[in-house]
């Protein structure tokens, strides 16, 4: 089964590598702000204050790599088995039962992740849908989001439409999960990441198992 430790160590280092990023993106939009912000209180620094007012988003990007950061490092924890387990029930037991529990509560907290990730998206999705004022153009018959409108009805409004964001809520809301904003799509990273620690579980008791028959076959043919 050494394709699942490789699985496993690839899936880690593409979760340190974004990690990474968006730790080194947070600290720098942070002390972006809190530079411009001290600027901002002088009255002779203009551009700083409306630098600022473009930089509004920077608070909720800060609020969702927070979010992104505890998940990634929750994973990561579980694929080099760092988080909170109980070793001292397998202790009780022989080395053939053992084995047999750790798979046991291994498929249980794979059986938990799943359900916690059902549930966060039910939640994901109920937040993902709220649109903000920014997001919407006000038509005869009614307001519809930004991405729907067209190009005469957005020249009509004075207003653009972000494409690349667009472009992402159409791919999220073909597979299912519909968005308004990047800060609604990202949530989505939560049910995202309890899957990944589902499947790493799930593979960890096939694996203990797997391991063990293998041990137990090498010693039957043993001289």
């Amino acid at each position: 089964m050494g394709w699942i430790a490789r699985w496993d160590r690839g899936q880690a280092r593409a979760e340190a590598a974004v990690a990474t990023v968006v730790l080194v993106a947070m600290v720098f939009f942070a002390a972006l702000q809190v530079v411009l912000f001290n600027l901002s209180t002088r009255g002779s620094v203009v551009w700083a204050t409306e630098a600022l007012q473009n930089l509004d988003w920077i608070d909720t990007f800060l609020q969702r790599g927070t979010l992104c950061l505890a998940f990634l490092g929750a994973s990561m924890a579980t694929s080099a088995d760092r988080h909170i387990a109980i070793d001292a029930l397998p202790r009780l037991f022989s080395k053939r039962v053992a084995k047999w529990v750790r798979a046991f509560v291994a498929l249980i907290a794979a059986v938990v992740c799943v359900f916690l990730a059902r549930v966060f998206f039910s939640a994901s999705t109920i937040a993902a849908a709220q649109r903000p004022f920014d997001y919407e153009i006000l038509l005869s018959s009614g307001a519809i989001h930004v991405c729907d409108a067209t190009v005469v009805q957005l020249q009509e409004a004075l207003a653009s439409a972000p494409a690349i964001f667009c472009g992402a809520r159409s791919v999220l809301a073909a597979i299912g999960m519909p968005a308004e904003t990047w800060a609604g799509a990202a949530l989505y990273l939560v049910p995202a990441m309890l899957v990944v620690m589902a499947a790493r579980f799930l593979l960890r008791c096939v694996a203990t198992l797997t391991v063990g028959r293998q041990a137990a076959d090498g010693q039957d043919t043993g001289p």
